[in-house]
């Protein structure tokens, strides 16, 4: 995992790794809008509400509705929170994912690099109680890639204004030097280059890289 402040005084940016089983892991990427106070005050709630919702439902669109519902009141009426969560079985071997006003996490296959498109889609938690989120479910194999990322990286720009993009994220994350990366090792370079296209101008936004790899064998 690496993550950079965008310079303010308190992160938006959040991440949990929330351990069901050695074969059941949940990962959440967040962002909470609003970098000073009322961010800092609000992440307790969320980081609470998160952790119950994780306890009593393994769906992931379900814990996003059970996220919502508690933290709509706590948010309104000005903030609100992006959040991508996905459930990782590697009994099943089966990759869950929702998200909340996020791009969804990259699936780049093992075998032939090939990058899976993960259709899920979802309004920001906090604005609608009633909030409902697709999830989407896809089969894992050994060696997967999975990358996790907030906005901040792919929103952020070069001295033209230039977007990085997710199109630039995932041929980096593909590219035939980071394929045998370990998971930290790919987060580390990855976070590089984005440093790297940008200007210091165009860093607005915390951001935050999250990469899980699927083991190519028992016991790795």
């Amino acid at each position: 995992m690496r993550f950079r402040p965008a310079g303010t005084a308190v992160a938006g940016d959040y991440y949990e790794i929330i351990p069901f089983s050695d074969e059941k892991i949940g990962i959440a990427v967040a962002d909470v809008a609003g970098k000073l106070e009322p961010g800092l005050v609000k992440l307790p709630i969320f980081k609470s509400a998160l952790r119950v919702a994780a306890r009593t439902s393994r769906s992931p669109a379900k814990l996003l509705e059970e996220t919502n519902r508690v933290l709509y009141p706590e948010l309104q009426p000005e903030m609100f929170i992006s959040l991508s969560y996905g459930l990782i079985d590697l009994q099943q071997m089966t990759f869950s994912c929702a998200v909340a006003g996020q791009e969804p996490p990259l699936l780049i296959r093992g075998a032939d690099r090939q990058i899976v498109d993960i259709p899920a889609s979802g309004i920001v938690l906090g604005v609608m109680p009633d909030a409902s989120y697709d999830e989407h479910t896809a089969q894992l194999s050994p060696g997967d890639t999975l990358v996790f990322f907030t906005d901040g990286v792919v929103e952020i720009q070069n001295r033209d204004g230039e977007e990085f993009g997710s199109s630039r994220l995932c041929q980096a994350a593909n590219a035939a030097d980071a394929r045998d990366l370990s998971a930290q090792d790919l987060a580390n370079r990855l976070m590089e280059l984005v440093i790297g296209f940008s200007s210091p101008h165009g860093r607005k936004d915390d951001m935050t890289i999250l990469v899980a790899k699927v083991p190519s064998s028992p016991g790795q």
